[in-house]
């Protein structure tokens, strides 16, 4: 696959037993090793300014640049400057090559590649992984307090491992996280009293101007409810890489032959009626009040030991970004939206649920503007 191009096989989501068992160990232990709130609210910040006192605003582009920026950041140690730079020369090309791996004609009819090589994109392919090797390079020289700099300093991993860990973390976590926070903005857009609740709640725990804490965050069960739910009707992914099983395995009254490939189709597991009653209707309070807090059946990362290393990474992201956002605006869709009815995803080859031409009106929240709300 010309994907393999760009993020290598020597990663945590290509190696198997103990090679696997290293690169996971490694790679939770520097996801959990800084939770980088304060870059998320400073980002956060940034966005408002883009937004202003409101107005249409083309979200999913946003969302796209804010999460590129937010990896950048915090994993690779290295400013993108998206937000600031929508057409930078990184991004840029980052969001044409993923969109020409996503080209239906050639994902439909892979043989295609045999008659009719892709040899600009794989030019393009290689240009960009080049650019990850320079930022990888540049860390060499410059550490920080960052996720590379972390996997830097551990010993174990060779330079290839280390560019492939790299690319596939980068990858992994730039459109998941930018298709949820489109979902849930949209999803409290459609429902404007579950935006008011969640709004009442975030002015009840952070002041007007300060900055929130991982402690704040973690008082507002409603909006993390909100966040639960959208991830469970538009998860940002469709299922799990495919697994293989050398021995037959016994699911039910089913036996899987060996070597056969197994996928977890993860949007039937979040929409069954039977774990989750009314499953098409959005409702947060399913995960209120313990209802539902420790059920198997939400699987957004997907579950076991490769669950993704990131999402405790993710989930904050997105936390920060939600409650800042409530606490400034108030939001709508417009009457023309193709969302109308339902969140219209773009077409993925890597099987992702991400909202397009997701445009959202804004408007500032004047309330946080005239009084310090705090409990």
């Amino acid at each position: 696959m010309l994907l393999w191009r760009l993020t290598g096989t020597q990663n945590i989501f290509f190696h198997e037993g103990e090679a696997w068992m290293k690169h996971s160990s490694a790679i939770r232990a520097g996801l959990q090793w800084n939770l980088p709130i304060e870059q998320f609210v400073t980002l956060s910040h940034k966005l408002f300014s883009l937004i202003g006192t409101g107005g249409r605003v083309f979200w999913d582009s946003y969302m796209s640049r804010f999460t590129a920026d937010a990896i950048g950041i915090a994993l690779l140690g290295f400013d993108f400057e998206a937000l600031d730079k929508p057409n930078g020369s990184f991004v840029q090309h980052y969001q044409e090559v993923v969109r020409d791996l996503s080209d239906p004609l050639y994902v439909s009819f892979p043989i295609l590649g045999r008659y009719l090589p892709r040899t600009r994109l794989l030019s393009r392919l290689m240009d960009l992984r080049n650019c990850f090797q320079a930022i990888l390079d540049l860390k060499r020289q410059r550490r920080g307090s960052d996720f590379t700099s972390y996997m830097l300093d551990r010993p174990g991993m060779s330079d290839t491992e280390l560019l492939d860990n790299m690319v596939a973390v980068f990858m992994a976590g730039h459109g998941t996280t930018a298709g949820a926070l489109s979902s849930i903005v949209y999803y409290l857009a459609k429902h404007p009293y579950f935006q008011d609740r969640a709004r009442t709640e975030v002015l009840s725990v952070l002041h007007a101007k300060g900055h929130p804490t991982i402690a704040d965050i973690d008082r507002m069960p409603f909006v993390y409810a909100c966040i639960k739910e959208s991830m469970r009707l538009n998860g940002p992914s469709i299922n799990i890489n495919p697994r293989i099983s050398a021995t037959p395995l016994s699911v039910g009254p089913y036996t899987i032959p060996p070597n056969t490939p197994i996928v977890l189709n993860l949007y039937a597991v979040l929409h069954d009626e039977q774990a989750w009653p009314d499953a098409e209707r959005f409702n947060p309070d399913r995960f209120m009040f313990g209802q539902l807090d420790d059920l198997a059946g939400w699987l957004p990362f997907g579950t076991g030991p490769r669950r993704c290393p990131a999402s405790n990474f993710a989930l904050y992201e997105q936390r920060t970004l939600v409650a800042l956002l409530l606490r400034e605006y108030e939001w709508s869709l417009p009457a023309d939206s193709i969302h109308a009815d339902r969140p219209v995803n773009a077409f993925s080859s890597f099987a992702l649920n991400m909202p397009k031409d997701m445009y959202i009106d804004f408007k500032k929240n004047e309330l946080a503007d005239k009084k310090d709300h705090v409990l």
